[in-house]
């Protein structure tokens, strides 16, 4: 039997704001243009960023049956810490997305 030790724990939210996006494709089922975010103020636990649409629904809050098969990651969405931005190239089908998820 060992005798139980405390650990520290550091519990820090590092989320981005001021999420924004021009679409500048002209069709109604496809996108293409520029997402912008502002960098969370605390960046200390941040290595990179991941951009994804989704596709959610709206009586689950959040809660997503299907794991993240809902979820598809944009081309080119990993980003190094730094990047700010993201140009999704025109015609990427919006097919059922209807939200933009930016992860740190």
């Amino acid at each position: 039997q060992t005798t139980p030790v405390p650990i520290q724990v550091s519990d820090t939210i590092s989320s981005v704001s001021g999420v924004d996006f021009l679409d500048l494709d002209l069709d109604a089922a496809e996108l293409g243009g520029t997402f912008f975010w502002t960098p969370p103020d605390d960046q200390g636990q941040v290595t990179h960023y991941e951009v994804y649409v989704a596709e959610f629904d709206p009586e689950s809050a959040g809660i997503h049956p299907n794991g993240t098969a809902d979820w598809t990651l944009v081309p080119n969405g990993t980003l190094p810490l730094g990047t700010h931005q993201l140009d999704l190239y025109p015609d990427y089908p919006l097919d059922r997305h209807t939200h933009l998820l930016i992860y740190t």
